[in-house]
């Protein structure tokens, strides 16, 4: 896939360039330096907008605009790094008064919003064992050489498009951006603290007086190389039929009957997600004065590939976080198919219902704890999933 076929013509100056930090590319540089550079650049930015019989159009102005403002932004991003490196001095002592070994400065390239910033900065180390930059310490910079507010833009964009479409948009619009690698990666990383994140998150504000919580599986295709390989082969020489509408016949004729698959032969291959929606429904009344529910308000999606108990957990813990406990007499509505697998366990995990219902299966107690009351729920606004 072209990236330009994704977002258009991808130009401008900055591409991936930093030649305003060219004079400490190869020596470190003072931070009173880097501040002389700043003043000029701004002076630059100034010249570029005043011009005596200007007739460029708007769009030119704004164009040439962002890549002296990215530039400006990765000056002052290499100021700020370059007067954190002169201060932390007294850092650097405690260090060596440990029996730290201090050598020159090293240069680091640091890939922010702005684009690649160029800074220097010491490097101690203990004689016969590792060592580490005292300044990556104190600002809390990683090894991958991203800021945090790249790879965070990285993972927020993934959740809507393809890591290939991530980088796409982030080049079209920051005229730089990481690899698809790197953002997998990001992902991965941050996704580390999801279940944490969930745990701790605030009950959002403004809920109504109807808790739906609706819980499906869903399949993401997903195929072995034993399998991938058993669909690979060589392509046959085809005969071209008669008419456009005659391929379907021609091609049923080439393959002939469809074969018997054997017992674990499987044509596909999926990977079962569980889906948590919650959403909670407000109590009103229409223009003829029948109550009705309007919906849905304050909408949250959960899927993971954990274990189906999981969900149920969860979606308990985020009814008890919006007030709606086992205790309070709060209306929860159960939304599952007619599966009795499903109806135990909301019983189980939502509800509180038993494991086994006396005198009959597990999950009848369940089914008739969950049933959605067709008088109270507006059906426009809860829908079963399937």
């Amino acid at each position: 896939m072209n990236v330009e076929t994704i977002v258009g013509h991808v130009g401008g100056r900055c591409k991936g360039e930093s030649a305003e930090q060219d004079a400490w590319k190869e020596a470190p540089v003072s931070s009173s330096q880097i501040k002389k550079t700043i003043q000029g650049h701004v002076e630059g930015i100034l010249a570029f907008i005043d011009r005596s019989n200007d007739s460029r159009p708007f769009d030119k102005v704004e164009r040439g605009l962002r890549d002296l403002l990215f530039a400006l932004g990765r000056l002052c991003l290499a100021f700020f790094l370059a007067l954190r490196e002169e201060r932390s001095e007294r850092e650097v002592e405690r260090w060596k008064r440990r029996e730290y070994r201090c050598r020159d400065r090293e240069r680091k390239h640091l890939n922010t919003f702005f684009g690649r910033v160029t800074f220097w900065r010491t490097y101690v180390r203990r004689q016969g064992g590792a060592g580490f930059h005292p300044l990556d310490l104190l600002l809390g910079l990683t090894a991958d050489g991203f800021s945090f507010l790249v790879m965070q833009t990285c993972a927020r964009l993934s959740t809507f498009l393809p890591y290939e479409q991530v980088t796409a948009v982030l080049l079209y619009c920051n005229s730089w951006s990481p690899s698809k690698t790197s953002v997998e990666k990001a992902v991965l990383g941050i996704g580390r603290f999801t279940q944490e994140w969930f745990a701790s998150a605030p009950a959002p504000e403004g809920d109504g007086e109807v808790l739906v919580t609706q819980i499906d599986w869903k399949a993401t295709p997903t195929a072995t190389e034993e399998e991938l390989e058993k669909r690979r082969g060589k392509r046959e020489k085809k005969e071209r039929p008669l008419s456009p509408r005659h391929r379907g016949r021609a091609k049923r004729a080439r393959r002939g009957p469809k074969r018997r698959r054997k017992k674990g032969d499987k044509s596909k291959n999926g990977k079962a997600a569980t889906i948590v929606t919650q959403y909670t429904l407000k109590r009103a009344h229409d223009e003829k004065g029948k109550p009705v529910l309007l919906g849905p308000i304050n909408k949250k999606v959960y899927a993971s590939y954990a274990p189906k108990r999981h969900a149920f957990e969860v979606a308990r813990r985020e009814a008890d976080k919006r007030g709606f406990t086992k205790d309070s007499g709060r209306r929860h509505q159960l939304v599952t198919d007619r599966q009795s697998r499903q109806r135990a366990l909301g019983g189980q995990a939502v509800f509180g219902a038993p494991r086994e219902a006396k005198g009959g299966k597990s999950g009848q107690l369940s089914r008739g704890r969950t049933k959605v009351h067709r008088d109270q729920v507006n059906l426009n606004h809860l829908t079963c999933m399937s």
